[in-house]
């Protein structure tokens, strides 16, 4: 199973280094258990450092002691679509980015048959969510 991380803010990683947020903490645990994750693709949609979000990421590894195949997209110099419509066996897409892309982002794995978990709200309108 591959599964696509959208964001990489508080609740997927934390915000700082002595929080290590609850998403990606959970995908470790559930690794851990059922060893069923082949890759984590995390899609970056903020201007955060990759070096700090990489160290930050393999500190998280070494404690849940996991090995894990994962990479960092950025999402804008991703062609979103496509990279969604070309990706290999894609099972789940988490969506954890600010609450006003819930919608355009669910809809947009939804549209390329990929299953999501969206953090709360699913989208900022009545109009979206129906």
């Amino acid at each position: 199973m591959n599964i696509l991380v959208f964001g990489l803010g508080m609740y997927v990683i934390g915000s700082d280094n002595s929080h290590y947020g609850t998403i990606f903490p959970s995908i470790l645990e559930f690794q851990k258990k059922y060893k069923d994750i082949n890759k984590l693709i995390f899609i970056k949609n903020s201007k955060k450092n990759l070096n700090d979000i990489n160290k930050k990421i393999k500190k998280q590894l070494k404690i849940h002691k996991v090995n894990l195949d994962y990479e960092i997209k950025n999402n804008f110099k991703l062609k979103l679509n496509k990279f969604l419509s070309n990706i290999k066996e894609p099972t789940a897409a988490i969506i954890c980015l600010p609450d006003h892309l819930h919608f355009y982002y669910t809809n947009l794995c939804l549209k390329n048959n990929i299953n999501c978990i969206v953090v709360k709200p699913l989208s900022s309108n009545l109009k979206e969510a129906k």
